[in-house]
């Protein structure tokens, strides 16, 4: 079994911060946990959305590496896709990032409709980004995100996306 201080150590880097992108529907009372916890986040859904919506939406949250609900994501939530980390220069601020993450919320398919993309779904990035061309990949990671960091189908191993002269970059991080 891997430590939490382990996956702690994966997803934290001086000069960044860590931000969550947590599923609402599949984190078990999200809102309630973000509530209480002090830490500054937001949903992702512009205005004001019926409960029954809230409960579900995507909340992005500035993680603090010491604080009681970062151990809680990576102990109880690794392993069970309850959303994906991105590494953020620290100057950059919570509303470019949520800027940024808006942005790929919804995307239109060929038949002109637009649908959600639950790219914040560590199973849909991991199969989403190798596919990306350089276009694609250079508007995922923008001038905001240094890296991506998503749950390994191998419980010891982290995976770390980068962009590196454009092309993508996926590294394994191991977890001890």
């Amino acid at each position: 079994m891997v430590s939490a201080t382990a996956k702690l150590g994966a997803l934290f880097n001086e000069g960044l911060t860590t931000y969550a992108i947590l599923d609402g529907a599949q984190v078990p009372e999200l809102r309630q946990r973000l509530h209480a916890s002090g830490l500054e986040f937001v949903c992702l859904y512009r205005g004001e959305i019926p409960d029954d919506l809230a409960q579900v939406a995507p909340y992005l949250v500035a993680l603090n590496r010491s604080d009681e609900f970062t151990a809680w994501i990576v102990q109880q939530g690794w392993g069970n896709a309850w959303g994906i980390f991105a590494r953020v220069d620290s100057m950059i601020n919570m509303t470019e990032v949520r800027k940024h993450f808006r942005t790929f919320l919804k995307v239109e398919f060929p038949d002109g409709k637009s649908r959600y993309f639950r790219y914040y779904d560590p199973r849909v990035l991991f199969d989403y980004l190798p596919t990306c061309n350089r276009d694609e990949l250079s508007k995922l990671f923008g001038p905001t995100i240094t890296s991506y960091v998503v749950e390994a189908e191998e419980q010891n191993v982290a995976l770390q996306f980068t962009l590196q002269k454009g092309l993508l970059v996926c590294a394994d991080v191991k977890l001890r």
